[in-house]
C-alpha cells in the first residue's frame, strides 16, 4: 500500500520549476494565463517531503489517496472505486444540485459546498476524445465523479442493479453530448453500515454527518450480501479531507472489478479494499 497525494493547483513558475527539477510528470489544463496544474506525489518519495517544505500552503490542499497492490484488490469481496483520469472538463452548475453550507479552500476561487445532492444532469465544457484503451475518466478537478464512453456503457449496462448512465450536457449548446455518460450509483449504503465511524455535526447547519477512516473502510457484512448490486455512500467525511468537505464514495463487488479487468477496462481506475465486519 502506498499513500498518494493528488494536486490540482494554479499554474505557478516556482511550482513548474520544482516539478521539472524533480522529474515529476504533470498535466496543464485550461487556457493560457489561467491554467491549472495536475500532478501526483507519494509519501515515500523524497520529492514529496521537499514539496511540503517548499510549498507548505499548497501541500495541505491535496486529495489523499491510497494505492493497493493487485493482490490486495483481488482478495477483497467488495471495493471502493474511483477514477484518476482528468479528460473531462467538468463545469459546476448550481442547478444540477441541492446544496448548502459553502466554504472556501485555499487557491480555489469558487466556493465548495459541504452538503450536496445531484438532482439533474451534469455539464461539461466540450467533447471528450477517448483513446483506444480508455473507458473511464474523472473530471479535471477534485470531485469524485466517474464518466465513461458509449462503448463502456454498452459493455456495462444492465449488468449491475443500481448502476445507471446519465447523459451529460454540453455547456456551449445545452444539448446532450455524444459519447459521454456519467456513472450514477442509485443504491445507498446507510451510515449505520460503517464500523468505527464517528458522528460529527456541520458547524453551520448542525446537520449530522459521519467521519470515516481514509485508510481501509469497514462495513458491516449484512449490508453487502448481493454481488449483483453496486452502491454509493451518500455524503461522508474522510480523514483525508482536511477542510471537512464531504465526498460520495462508490462501492462495487469483486465481480465488477474482474469483469472490467477481463475487458481491459481498468486503466486509470482506482480500487480500494473494503473490510467486511
Amino acid at each position: 500500500m502506498r499513500v498518494q497525494h493528488h494536486y490540482f493547483v494554479k499554474e505557478r513558475k516556482r511550482v513548474i520549476e520544482f516539478l521539472d527539477r524533480h522529474q515529476i510528470s504533470y498535466e496543464a489544463i485550461g487556457e493560457p494565463g489561467s491554467k491549472d496544474i495536475v500532478f501526483d506525489l507519494y509519501e515515500d518519495q523524497y520529492s514529496y517531503k521537499m514539496f511540503k517544505k517548499s510549498f507548505p500552503m499548497l501541500s495541505i490542499s491535496s486529495l489523499k489517496n491510497l494505492e493497493f497492490s493487485k493482490e490486495d484488490i483481488e482478495n477483497s469481496k467488495w471495493l471502493m472505486v474511483s477514477c484518476r483520469g482528468t479528460n473531462v472538463e467538468y463545469v459546476f452548475q448550481k442547478e444540477a444540485f441541492q446544496y448548502s453550507c459553502p466554504y472556501k479552500i485555499p487557491f480555489h476561487k469558487e466556493p465548495f459546498y459541504r452538503h450536496f445532492k445531484q438532482i439533474s444532469n451534469l455539464t461539461i465544457e466540450k467533447n471528450v476524445k477517448w483513446g483506444k484503451r480508455q473507458f473511464f475518466s474523472g473530471p479535471n478537478g477534485m470531485e469524485n465523479i466517474i464518466f465513461c464512453s458509449e462503448r463502456t456503457k454498452n459493455i456495462l449496462e444492465n449488468r449491475w442493479e443500481g448502476l445507471e448512465f446519465k447523459n451529460v450536457i454540453n455547456k456551449k449548446g445545452n444539448d446532450y453530448i455524444d459519447n459521454l455518460y456519467q456513472l450514477f450509483f442509485k443504491n445507498y449504503i446507510p451510515f449505520s453500515a460503517f464500523v468505527d465511524a464517528k458522528s460529527v455535526q456541520c458547524h453551520k447547519c448542525r446537520k449530522k454527518m459521519i467521519l470515516v477512516s481514509d485508510r481501509i473502510f469497514k462495513i458491516k457484512a449484512e449490508y453487502l450480501q448481493d454481488s449483483s448490486k453496486v452502491y454509493q455512500t451518500g455524503e461522508v467525511i474522510t480523514n483525508g479531507r482536511i477542510f471537512g468537505e464531504t465526498v460520495v464514495l462508490y462501492i462495487v463487488p469483486q465481480e465488477f472489478y474482474r469483469y472490467c479487468e477481463e475487458h481491459g477496462m481498468n486503466r486509470g481506475m482506482d480500487y480500494r479494499p473494503v473490510e467486511l465486519v
